[in-house]
């Protein structure tokens, strides 16, 4: 089945995961950031921090999906927490 463009709603009975994110920032900084376009990313100066912080957040809001996103967009690593 295929939905218009556009049209974000999953199929019946998929899971709707929140998703994260943490990718590089100015300066050396690192930002973790909800991909929902409405809130800013959280600030951090140390990735370990970040990531920390990140993955603490998504364990709370489960389910949910964290991605470390490379310099190039790319993503490093993923986790799922269901």
């Amino acid at each position: 089945m295929e939905f218009p463009v556009g049209v974000k709603d999953p199929p019946p009975g998929t899971k709707q995961y929140t998703r994260l994110s943490i990718r590089p920032g100015p300066n050396g900084s690192w930002l973790v950031a909800l991909d929902d376009g409405r809130h800013e990313p959280q600030v951090f100066m140390d990735k370990h921090l970040a990531l920390t912080y990140a993955k603490a957040w998504a364990a709370a809001n489960r389910p949910s999906k964290l991605q470390v996103m490379g310099q190039t967009a790319h993503v490093e690593q993923e986790w799922t927490f269901a």
